[in-house]
């Protein structure tokens, strides 16, 4: 009976010590993957807003030229040809990064008209959208003449990280944006990739645990088993003697090991 309850505590103990392992390893793995998924992520947006700031001061300087020397270069003066090479520029572009894309966009009445061309024109993309709509938060919030960056939907109804300025020379927005699944992604595969590393760490560390203990283990179901054995006698003797435990010239240790309380006297 003592051996079987000391061999259970023995198991439970290397158990508690495994799971405090692996309860270590995901706390400290899931805090580091946190701190870096949120280093980066800032990264992304101050990224994002630079290049919103450098092409909007590139813009700008631009119309400046165009409103100075090139009023009758087109037949709706110097706007409309700064606004044609803007939307030309992005047009040949295409884009950065594998879903990355500059868009340009003017407020007329209730409506929103996007003047570049869609890098993803899938997906029911169109080019004029109601102001009121869900879709293209980005581009409301800068023809609202905000700047900032914000995650929300874009014209496909996808969720993006995105920058955005007014384009004050032109009355125009424009909005740089990624979407979230390429902004996670290095992530997702990198948290996959910990896992089982951390798994696999895991398991060799509860293996190493088992061999360490096991000569400990055994010295202490020896012992136990020693001390049945040594009980198991005593009580042998005494019953066949007839002699009260309180008289037994054993040892307090003995008697106490053995789970036997002294007569009253």
């Amino acid at each position: 009976m003592l051996y079987d309850s000391s061999k259970k505590d023995q198991k439970r103990i290397l158990l508690m010590a495994i799971a405090l392992m692996i309860a270590v390893s995901v706390i400290v793995l899931g805090l580091t993957l946190w701190m870096l998924y949120r280093s980066n992520f800032e990264q992304q947006v101050e990224s994002l807003r630079a290049m919103v700031r450098e092409q909007v001061t590139l813009i700008e300087a631009v119309a400046r030229f165009d409103k100075q020397y090139s009023q009758d270069a087109l037949a709706g003066g110097a706007r409309a040809a700064t606004v044609q090479q803007i939307t030309e520029a992005y047009s040949h572009l295409g884009g950065f990064g594998a879903t990355g894309e500059f868009v340009v966009g003017l407020r007329r009445g209730d409506k929103i008209e996007f003047l570049s061309e869609f890098r993803f024109p899938e997906n029911g993309a169109r080019k004029t959208v109601p102001l009121t709509t869900e879709r293209a938060a980005p581009m409301r919030r800068v023809l609202n003449n905000e700047s900032g960056w914000m995650i929300g939907l874009d014209y496909r109804g996808e969720q993006v990280l995105a920058a955005f300025q007014p384009i004050k020379e032109l009355e125009l927005g424009l909005v740089a944006k990624l979407d979230m699944r390429e902004v996670n992604a290095p992530f997702m595969q990198a948290a996959a990739s910990a896992l089982g590393i951390a798994a696999s760490v895991v398991f060799i560390g509860g293996l190493l645990v088992l061999r360490m203990a096991r000569p400990m283990v055994q010295r202490i179901q020896r012992r136990v088993s020693n001390d049945s054995a040594l009980c198991l006698n005593w009580h042998r003797m005494q019953w066949s003697l007839s002699m009260p435990p309180a008289t037994s010239s054993w040892s307090i240790a003995a008697r106490k090991r053995c789970s036997v309380i002294p007569a009253a006297t």
